[in-house]
């Protein structure tokens, strides 16, 4: 066999091997469950009154199945409803479940189902129970809308939504980022990487402060959230808080807000840096999601989470880039997200959008009361002024209007509120940022962190985590990153030496390696039962060498990768989209129309979802989108053909849309698009195609013949940045900007792109 085959059943060996050791999580949002009018699964009413308006107290029990053998166990949720027939959930904890959840599972994603039970609390009657449809393994990220027929016939469906996203060890995941555009770094301190890799080296098992090593060089001291039920940790790098009061975000300049500010701890004033924050995400060959957690008062009120989060370096002004799946917080969009920012103090603000349109900074007469932030859709500001519960609204943490001229909005986070003053105008009196692994084992929203501090005066005191020196060699427990040990002897916890001169043992060595694909630069050799590999253990030494040699070809790999992604991700480029029309045949995929009283004039009820996909990233599975997610388009009522608003909001669709990629400029984008029919709690597909959206020449019309019952995409399109000046078109403002005199594009599915009809009755 040639060197090159050898190398080939190597790689793939290492790999296999890496796929049997990972992990994986599942993290599930519940958006919606609907029992329609209202009816028990016997037939009758929940309420007797509901001939009056009364609807049903619906108690939700929900298992998640992995395996499908449906020996699951339920999470009960709680009384979901009163008096109400339906419910849309929101980002908060009902009974047992926290919305979102997070499912950590040993070995390979396979796929999922949900089973799901439905009762009448007030009498314990059955409503609806079934299992649904089960998500393969390649179905990495999506929602679906799924209506279970009740054995009665007569009987209208029972409806549940909901997304996922999955971490961790994945079979041929779709791409979900951009080309690498890490740049070399200076290898990393002894410290540990982050929370996780600290907990694991010194068997750790409270919340406590940490210092941390970065890539820039420097130490961070940081508070690690403990969750002991689940046993997973998260390193803070943002927190507000009644503790330490004395600093002031809101006056802190852009040069200030590279370096850390304030004191970590559990209820603390404190923000990591930028230049941390960069030195944090990028250049360690680890992938981080982010978890945001806000309070009022001592209690919870937002949970949020978002995706391969990272910040970049100052050259690009500390941009923010990650993925959402709920069109809230940093992933909700006026005319920008918060996500593709670079951070702005009103001193430093030279990008989009003019800070005169940003309504958070505007709110505030006292404009250096605005802090820093990566503003863009411009509701939030987790970094403005801390205004104690003394201040406030004490049950919803509003604040009152007269404080805006002085002190500006507040700690403000956009979570789904109606905004008649255009911002929340709620401003928190808690708040955790935090950072946890994507390969790891997930996280679990506990509400425990907003009661009141065990300790107020800034947290638990703990062992320093980094003495430079023990000179004299003597034994030490608490000793956990010595960088010098001239004699050589003994120290119990020494979770990291970097030298051992005489090269006596050290008896817990115990340093983590990286759990994703790219080694850790920690160390990362495979101890003995007593610290060290035994001479006469000849396989001990036989895997240490395996290991040393394996990961030499994993970095090798992974250098000649970065080099190829380095020549491809030196742009940017992306694609604005302004929908303006969609047609529907009226009937639905079974060719059965979209209501059985169409002969009444009643017609279907679109809900198109949409992906948006680089010729790089495109996939043929319509399943997956390449790069993020589909985009929800919500309920379009009683119309086969619809007519969009220009600056309008379509659940998770912002028209005009923007997307970003990293990258050459690709000569076409993929649109893809699937539609079900809304029909009350009856969801059912009415089709599914792709298109080829050719970008060579610039902004051109597209005419090709329908297909299917998606008759037509009418739509206005430019490059990113533009190649045509966005000019002003909001009403009542004169000075926000959306696409126009773009090219107008009306786009049928026809047979030269391939066209996709969905087989599956799943959505």
């Amino acid at each position: 066999m040639s060197s090159g085959r050898y190398f080939l059943v190597t790689v793939g060996f290492l790999l296999c091997l890496q796929g049997v050791l990972s992990d994986y999580t599942v993290n599930v949002l519940l958006n919606e469950f609907n029992n329609g009018q209202g009816f028990l699964a016997d037939g009758t009413h929940c309420n007797d009154f509901w001939f009056s308006g009364q609807g049903c107290n619906i108690q939700l029990k929900i298992a998640v199945d992995f395996g499908g053998s449906g020996n699951v166990t339920y999470i009960d949720l709680g009384n979901v409803t009163s008096n109400a027939n339906s419910i849309i959930f929101k980002q908060q904890t009902y009974g047992a479940w926290v919305n979102p959840s997070s499912f950590p599972m040993p070995g390979q994603y396979s796929g999922f189902s949900l089973h799901v039970t439905a009762l009448e609390a007030e009498n314990g009657k059955s409503i609806d129970s079934f299992q649904t449809p089960f998500i393969n393994g390649t179905q990495i990220n999506d929602f679906m809308y799924f209506s279970h027929s009740r054995l009665d016939g007569n009987l209208e469906p029972t409806m549940i939504a909901f997304a996922w996203f999955v971490q961790g060890n994945v079979s041929n995941p779709p791409s979900t980022s951009e080309p690498s555009t890490v740049k070399p770094t200076s290898p990393i301190p002894s410290n540990p990487m982050d929370c996780e890799a600290a907990f694991l080296a010194n068997s750790l098992d409270e919340s406590q402060l940490v210092k941390i090593g970065l890539t820039n060089g420097q130490v961070a001291e940081v508070f690690c959230e403990y969750d002991s039920k689940t046993k997973t940790v998260q390193t803070v790098f943002q927190s507000r808080g009644s503790d330490n009061q004395e600093v002031k975000f809101e006056e802190q300049t852009y040069e200030a807000y590279k370096n850390p500010i304030g004191k970590a701890g559990p209820n603390n004033n404190y923000w990591m840096g930028l230049e941390n924050l960069n030195a944090f995400t990028i250049g360690r060959g680890m992938v981080y999601n982010m978890t945001i957690i806000t309070c009022c008062n001592n209690t919870p009120v937002v949970f949020q989470d978002y995706y391969n989060v990272t910040v970049s370096d100052a050259g690009s002004g500390y941009k923010i880039s990650g993925t959402g799946t709920y069109p809230t917080g940093l992933s909700y969009k006026t005319m920008l997200q918060d996500f593709g920012q670079s951070f702005k103090t009103v001193g430093s603000w030279t990008t989009s959008p003019p800070v005169k349109l940003c309504n958070i900074v505007q709110a505030s007469g006292a404009q250096n009361s605005s802090g820093g932030w990566w503003f863009g859709n411009c509701v939030e500001n987790l970094n403005g002024h801390y205004y104690p519960i003394e201040e406030l609204e004490p049950e919803t943490c509003a604040i009152d209007d007269t404080q805006l001229s002085s002190t500006g909005p507040g700690i403000e986070l956009y979570n789904g509120e109606d905004m008649p003053s255009k911002i929340p105008m709620i401003s928190y009196t808690r708040v955790r940022m935090a950072f946890y692994r994507a390969n790891g084992k997930g996280i679990t929203h506990s509400t425990k962190f907003c009661d009141p501090p065990v300790n107020p005066s800034g947290g638990p005191s703990v062992t320093p985590m980094n003495p430079t020196d023990n000179p004299s060699g003597s034994s030490s427990t608490t000793d956990t990153n010595p960088t010098d040990n001239p004699s050589g002897s003994s120290s119990t916890t020494d979770t990291n030496p970097t030298d051992n001169p005489n090269g006596s043992s050290s008896t817990t060595d115990t340093s983590p390696t990286s759990s994703n694909s790219i080694p850790s630069t920690t160390d990362t050799s495979p101890a003995s039962s007593n610290g060290v590999p035994s001479t006469t253990d000849t396989s001990t030494i036989v895997f240490t060498m395996f290991q040393i040699a394996a990961s030499m070809l994993v970095l090798w790999v992974v250098s000649v990768s970065f080099v190829v992604s380095w020549n491809l991700a030196s742009a940017e480029h992306g694609i604005i989209i302004l929908l303006t029309e969609i047609e529907v045949s009226g009937y639905l995929e079974n060719n059965q129309p979209c209501s059985p009283y169409t002969e009444l004039g009643i017609k279907c009820f679109p809900r198109p979802k949409i992906c948006i996909e680089p010729a790089l990233y495109a996939t043929d599975d319509m399943d997956q989108c390449g790069v993020g997610s589909y985009i929800d388009l919500g309920i379009l009522n009683n119309t086969n053909d619809f007519t969009f608003s220009e600056n309008a909001q379509y659940s998770g669709w912002r028209n005009p849309n923007i997307f970003i990629f990293l990258g050459s400029f690709p000569p076409y984008y993929i649109i893809k698009m699937k539609i079900w029919n809304a029909d009350g709690t009856n969801y059912q597909p009415i089709g599914s195609a792709r298109w080829n959206l050719t970008t060579d020449s610039g902004p051109k019309p597209e005419s090709l013949p329908p297909s299917g019952n998606i008759k037509k995409l009418s739509f206005s399109w430019d490059h990113y940045p533009p190649s045509i000046p966005l000019v002003t078109s909001t009403p009542g403002s004169t000075d926000e900007t959306s696409p126009q005199d773009t090219t107008q594009s009306t786009i049928s599915p026809g047979t030269t792109p391939e066209v996709f009809t969905s087989s599956s009755a799943e959505p």
